[in-house]
This record gives structure tokens, C-alpha cells and sequence, in this order.
């Protein structure tokens, strides 16, 4: 016995997906039902989930402490230039510590 249901899909991914689809002769429904009937066989998600890896995580952390040292910089430069006054009242020698801090 067949149902309808409705889902909400990214427009992208749902028309290339379809193209592909269309390449083995399947639509969309038939494409879906077939995930459906492997997901019950295999009583789990037929394709791998995984976490990034340890050495991604760190990676991906890196480049987020190097924008964030950049960005730091750039406001030191800035202020340095009297292109922008300071938020707050810092010790002469605070950047030389950041700068040591950071690197």
C-alpha cells in the first residue's frame, strides 16, 4: 500500500539529484522508496555518518585562531593609524603581549 508525505528538500541538491535519477530511469519517488527500502535491510542509514576526525578538528581550529589573530591585528593597525579610537584603556605594552600570547 502506497502513501503520500511531503518533505522539505534544498532545491539544489533536489534537482540534481532528479537529473540523476532520470539518468536510471527512477523518479524522484521511486528514488526515495528505494532509500526507504534500504534503510528497513539495513535497519540503519545505508551509507556512512562520521565525524570529522581529530586531525580535521585541529585544522579546522587553527585556521579559526589564525582569522582570529588577523582580525586582532588588523585592529591594532587601525588604531595605531588613528583611523578609530580605542574601546578601552590598554597598557602601552599590551600588543607586544598579545602578539606573544598569539604566536
Amino acid at each position: 500500500m502506497k502513501m503520500q508525505t511531503s518533505v522539505r528538500v534544498e532545491k539544489e541538491f533536489y534537482n540534481q539529484a532528479k537529473e540523476i535519477f532520470e539518468k536510471f530511469g527512477l523518479s524522484f519517488g521511486d528514488a526515495v522508496n528505494i532509500f526507504l527500502a534500504k534503510v528497513v535491510m539495513e535497519k540503519g542509514i545505508p551509507f556512512d555518518l562520521k565525524l570529522p576526525s581529530k586531525d580535521l578538528e585541529k585544522r579546522v581550529n587553527n585556521i579559526k585562531k589564525n582569522i582570529k589573530k588577523e582580525n586582532i591585528l588588523k585592529e591594532f593597525e587601525k588604531i595605531s593609524k588613528n583611523r578609530v579610537k580605542p574601546q578601552i584603556k590598554y597598557h602601552p605594552k599590551m600588543e607586544d603581549e598579545i602578539n606573544n600570547d598569539l604566536f
